[in-house]
């Protein structure tokens, strides 16, 4: 009892530690930190600034969300242990869109990030290091080496749904696939990154807790590292342990690329291009595992927006193609009416919120001047909002009148500009193998429990279903 009496003090101190540091980092006073009234352009500041939080609770207040859409673009306050000064936070799409594909910023990342992701690695580099890596590894993401994946993509699919179905809360109607989703996800990458290699796809899979561990670490970025129940030194203790498994990864492929030069995943093709330190390879691999937990989160609200989003109409067209007799793995690839359900639930539910960036030269914005070094808060979550809400009408994807065709300004599920995801077709790929596979095998409807919405550190909805296989249900 003594012990567990230890805990809630452990919080509060650690808490009220936490706001002090706060209030002497701003040099403000210890109850409220004084809003800010003055006018900066035609950008307004947000007001109700206090210690711990910055400006987080105004946007967590529904009222306010609406206004600040309304907006378009506001100076707030992130926590001071994380930025100290105020930031823009952008939400108009157009806006962000000038930003991203412009070349006008530059990264910018709490320092934590920096140290899981690497010094090195494609998310934290900038300029000209930042160029030679992406093209180094842009080869890996070749549309002919997503497509010679699909056939493996399926079976793992088909895998997680044998799993999933077998247990008792499926037939219940109580299943939450989030967990199932992970594996899933996990396993999908790893055979992109080493192929049918079964020894290194099991020294990849010994991986997985050490993954999440870096995600939590990623995520926690509103906990200081010095907190008790913050993930960032777990974090850093994965990716030491995940580095040194991923060194030993490469160098052994090393040795077989040494007597043959067949490329046939995602590892052969960044040995082979030639230029990367086997270093740079696994903080490669690292920054592109941490799509993994992405991917999963996608997929699980892709089966949300499936069972209570579809219109009727919709739906039948999509079992109709599942159930084709047949896809080569470049017809599944392309399929238009996949490709544009996964898009509209992007648009609706944007997994990645948005990014950090610091403006590199003077910019405007509708005639405002924001000047170079201003830090930028990227909301791409609540950029979706501007076009029709959360109506959810997947063939405004297709054709070409499509959304992102017509308008891609109002699109960044995955960034965009040099930035931009560079898995994000895979992510795809992979949603659209699972998907394929339960509606060719399976009945899927809305379960009994309660559908569970989280808005950070990523958005996704992680839906309760009942889940039967065809031939049980006819």
């Amino acid at each position: 009892m003594a012990a567990l009496s230890i805990v809630p003090a452990t919080i509060a101190a650690s808490i009220a530690t936490l706001i002090l540091l706060d209030c002497f980092i701003r040099q403000t006073p210890l109850l409220k930190l004084k809003p800010t009234q003055e006018a900066e352009g035609r950008f307004p500041h947000l007001t109700d600034t206090i210690p711990l939080l910055g400006n987080l609770g105004l946007l967590l207040t529904p009222t306010s969300r609406v206004q600040i859409r309304k907006i378009g673009c506001v100076w707030r306050y992130l926590p001071a242990f994380l930025f100290k000064d105020k930031m823009l936070l952008v939400l108009r799409p157009d806006f962000i869109q000038t930003v991203l594909k412009a070349g006008v910023a530059e990264p910018l990342m709490p320092a934590r990030w920096s140290r899981i992701f690497g010094a090195g690695s494609l998310p934290v580099v900038r300029g000209v290091e930042h160029a030679r890596l992406r093209g180094a590894t842009a080869v890996a993401f070749s549309e002919d080496s997503i497509e010679e994946v699909i056939p493996r993509l399926r079976e793992i699919a088909r895998e997680c749904l044998a799993k999933m179905v077998a247990y008792p809360e499926a037939g219940q109607g109580r299943l939450y696939p989030a967990e199932a989703l992970h594996e899933f996800a996990f396993k999908a990458f790893c055979s992109f990154i080493v192929g049918t290699d079964e020894r290194q796809i099991c020294a990849l899979t010994r991986l997985q807790t050490d993954l999440k561990n870096i995600m939590k670490g990623l995520g926690d970025v509103f906990l200081p590292e010095w907190i008790p129940f913050s993930g960032f030194n777990k974090a850093l203790a994965a990716r030491d342990r995940a580095s040194n498994a991923l060194r030993d990864i490469v160098e052994e492929r090393r040795l077989v690329l040494a007597d043959t030069e067949e490329r046939k995943d995602a590892l052969s093709a960044l040995i082979l291009e030639g230029t990367l330190a086997t270093t740079e390879i696994v903080d490669v691999i690292l920054s592109w595992m941490t799509g993994v937990d992405k991917t999963a989160k996608l997929t699980s609200t892709c089966l949300y927006t499936m069972i209570y989003k579809f219109s009727p109409e919709f739906a039948d067209m999509v079992k109709t193609v599942a159930n084709t007799a047949s896809l080569s793995p470049h017809d599944l690839a392309n399929l238009p009416i996949f490709e544009a359900f996964i898009k509209e639930t992007q648009r609706c539910y944007s997994t990645i919120p948005g990014a950090f960036r610091t403006l590199a030269v003077d910019t405007s914005f509708d005639g405002v001047l924001v000047k170079a070094g201003t830090p930028l808060d990227l909301s791409y979550g609540f950029a979706t909002y501007h076009i029709d809400g959360l109506s959810f009408e997947a063939d405004r994807f297709m054709g070409k009148a499509a959304l992102d065709v017509v308008a891609p300004e109002t699109f960044i599920p995955f960034g965009a500009g040099e930035r931009m995801c560079p898995g994000g077709r895979l992510a795809r790929m992979i949603v659209k193998c699972f998907l394929y596979e339960l509606l060719r095998d399976y009945d899927v409807k809305a379960g009994v429990g309660k559908v569970k919405s989280v808005s950070f550190p990523m958005i996704y909805v992680d839906p309760c279903i009942a889940l039967k296989r065809m031939e049980i249900i006819k």
